[in-house]
Formats: structure tokens, sequence, C-alpha cells
């Protein structure tokens, strides 16, 4: 086995490419696996509920589609390597022969009725990732016949493992915001909230699509830059200065009466909603929502939840509070005692970035007011 440097930095470009290139891991991991001899590697990650989020498969003397339906359906329960693994740390590489014996495997089910029937045998790998319920393994495979990993390849896979380890989880993010990008877009969608994130230069970074029907009647759109008409660009300015939101009803040009609603990006510390709804986005200098009047709008646990990321207990406190109620009648109005109560109120003041209580009720209560 020959890994000098010049094929190293190769091998390891290779995978960081991949984080801009998805499509291309999988033949990365297959120019390291030519290094150390293996017969194909099965890599994947799963979110919180076990969906796959990532996966590689080259091992070509397997049929991916049956063992892969059969592994996540039921024998991803029974992996014994991944219940070892799931204690180990994240880039650590191991050797299964050394934790599990001959005798272990002929009483295995997995190894016997999945890996051996599949014509598998020997394995190295390990947790490659392991963040916000996300969890993600490698397994390099020998085909039977052919002898396990030896001291030089082994040497090689825990080189290369925590490189793999750091891919993934970029790989792994990624696919999480766009699915959260997903969710958020739908949901503000069907609320009819349009969304527009504009660079401190008047350039659009972003718009859903019910924003995109709405550019127009907010101001000029020359090219990506829109020129805001100078009531909207006046409240913009006082957003910024106060650091707080500004509420507006506008006409717009085709007569459409709509609720207006501008933020000046948080600042450091304050990002958190901003980042749950534009996963991805940055530079965001001002946020507009925007919503046509003429309907019953009131501000939802729902919408909470899309433009905050509160949880369903949280939004739920929040509208109590908005109505009036202490924190100790939302304790006996849900059944919960006060320090829970307490705990769900601080998640709520950092999410929306408020600092006290009174300063939610104030922002809530001005969503309201243009939202109805």
């Amino acid at each position: 086995m020959q890994l000098d440097d010049a094929l190293w930095d190769d091998l390891i470009g290779d995978l960081y490419d991949a984080v801009l290139q998805p499509e291309q891991l999988g033949s990365a991991v297959r120019r390291f696996e030519s290094v150390v001899q293996s017969d194909g590697c099965h890599l994947f990650a799963t979110d919180a509920q076990m969906n796959p989020l990532l996966h590689v498969w080259t091992l070509d003397w397997a049929d991916e589609q049956a063992i892969s339906a059969d592994y996540y359906a039921h024998y991803i329960h029974l992996d014994p390597r991944r219940a070892h693994m799931l204690n180990t740390r994240v880039g650590e590489a191991l050797q299964c022969s050394q934790i599990y014996d001959e005798r272990y495997v002929q009483r295995s089910e997995f190894y016997q009725d999945c890996l051996i029937a599949s014509g598998g045998r020997y394995v190295a790998g390990g947790k490659v990732l392991e963040h916000l319920g996300m969890v993600g393994f490698a397994a390099f495979n020998r085909t039977q016949g052919r002898p396990d990993f030896n001291v030089q390849e082994m040497a090689a896979i825990r080189r290369y493992t925590p490189h793999l380890a750091r891919a993934v989880r970029m790989l792994a993010e990624r696919q999480q915001l766009h699915l959260q990008a997903v969710a958020n877009e739908e949901g503000l969608s069907a609320q009819r909230i349009g969304v527009i994130a504009l660079a401190a230069t008047g350039r659009v970074l972003y718009a859903n699509a019910c924003g995109e029907r709405q550019i127009s009647e907010l101001g000029q759109l020359r090219g990506a830059l829109l020129q805001l008409e100078p009531t909207i660009q006046s409240a913009v300015a006082a957003a910024h200065a106060t650091q707080q939101p500004q509420s507006l009803q506008w006409l717009g040009r085709v007569q459409q009466r709509m609720a207006v609603q501008i933020w000046s990006a948080p600042r450091s510390g304050r990002e958190r909603w901003l980042q749950t709804m534009l996963p991805g986005t940055s530079g965001v200098h001002t946020l507009l929502l925007i919503r046509p009047l003429g309907e019953s709008a009131a501000v939802t646990a729902s919408m909470l939840m899309q433009v905050f990321a509160l949880t369903a207990a949280e939004a739920r406190l929040a509208q109590a509070l908005v109505g009036g109620a202490t924190l100790d009648d939302c304790a006996q109005r849900f059944c919960v005692s006060i320090n829970t109560v307490r705990t769900q109120l601080r998640g709520v003041l950092g999410k929306t970035g408020c600092k006290r209580q009174a300063d939610l009720v104030r922002l809530l209560m001005g969503m309201s007011s243009v939202l109805t």
C-alpha cells in the first residue's frame, strides 16, 4: 500500500470538494478504497427519526436496493457495529474483528442473515456524525474469502476517518438546512406570508413564492436591486435605528392593501430565528414580512413556530402571554410546573431576540396588529 503525502492531499481534497458537489462523495470514497483495498463502503447518516439524510453505497457485489431497504427497515436495529459505535468518539475507526469473535459472528442474526448472506465478511469503520440528533457511520468492507484489513490499511483508515467525519457533518447539516428551508417555505406560503430578505445595498438575497409576487408592490426592482418606496424605506431606517421591528399598512400598486413588518437583521447572539427562516443565507440586512389584508389572519402558534422556530409548547406560551396571562396562569392552564414555564419563556426570549417578557409581548402584539 502506497500513501505518500501528495496522494494523501488529493484524497482529502476530494472529500472536501464533495461538500460543494455531494454527487462526487461516492467517487471520492472509492478513490480512498483503492488505496486500502476495500471491497466497498456503506456510508450513511440519519436524522433523529432515523430517516436517511445521506447515503453512499459502493458495494458493487451486493444488491443496494434490496439490502438498503432491508437494512433501514430491520437490520439497522440489530447491527451490533452501530450499537457499539454509538458509544465511541466521532472520527474513531475500529475493526469489527477486534470486537466480535468468530463465535459471536456465528450467533449474530445481523452477520449471518444480512452481512454474510450478502457476501460481506470483515468491516472497519466508525461513527462519522453525531450532531443535533443526526448520527452517521462509515463501514469499509472485505468480502468473503479475503483477509481482514492489515495494520497499514487500518492506520490509513484511522487517519482518513476524522476527515470523512468532518465532510459528512457539513453535508448532513447542508441537507438538514435544505429540508428546513423547504418546510419553512411551504408553511409561510400556506399562510400567504411573503418573505423578502435584502442586503444593505438593497439587493434581493431571498424571496419565497409569495414574496416574489409582492416585490413589485413595494418598490422598483432593477435587476437584483429593489428600490423601496420612500415610506417603506423610512420604516426600514427606523427598524435599524431602534433595533425594533416596524409595522405599517401599505396600499400596493394594484390597490391591494397589505400589512408589512420590517426587521433589521438580528445582531450577534440573536440570529437563531433568522437562520431558521433563511438557512444558508448570509449578508441579510433587512427582512420584510408581507401579508395581504382583508381576511382574518391572527398570529397563530403555527406562524410563531415558522417565524421564530419555537416549539409547540413555546408558541402556546407566547400566545397566552400576549393574551394577558401570567406565568402562574400558564402553569395552571397547561398543567406544568412554574419552573417548566420559566424554562419555556427563556427559550422564547432567546429565539425571538427579546430581553424581557414585556419586550416579547410588545413584539408579538405588533405582529398581531398588522396581520389581522
